[in-house]
């Protein structure tokens, strides 16, 4: 009876390993996956709906944060500094977008913010 060559031993091995997955092959599949998942899950936690003071004339909050360009021109001209911008922080998809803080200033409803909007994100009320 023929012994089994070396070549043959090592063709039968990679016949049995091609069908089935490595390890490593595994987690490198796996593994960026669960990394993708967990960054996914960790902005849609950091994004959870805030509730934040908007300043005078401003639109519903969903419509607001798609009007408004960040472009800070509400804080610049606010004359009680009442007006300042969300930070990242507080809230990762209203970032940037202006709040009022009570705590520094009232806002006297001058409406200068609303002038300045470029965007419309803040209407005359």
């Amino acid at each position: 009876m023929a012994q089994p060559t070396l070549n043959n031993q090592r063709m039968n091995q990679n016949e049995n390993q091609s069908s089935i997955i490595s390890r490593r092959e595994f987690l490198k599949l796996v593994v960026p996956a669960g990394v993708i998942i967990g960054i996914g899950g960790s902005i849609y936690v950091l994004s959870e709906d805030k509730v934040f003071l908007r300043p005078p004339g401003a639109v519903s909050e969903v419509r607001f944060l798609s009007l408004c360009i960040k472009c800070r021109k509400c804080e610049e001209i606010c004359p009680q500094t009442t007006i300042e911008t969300v930070s990242i922080t507080e809230d990762v998809a209203g970032s940037g977008s202006p709040k009022l803080n009570f705590r520094v200033g009232a806002c006297d409803f001058c409406m200068e913010c609303v002038e300045v909007c470029p965007t419309g994100a803040l209407e005359m009320m």
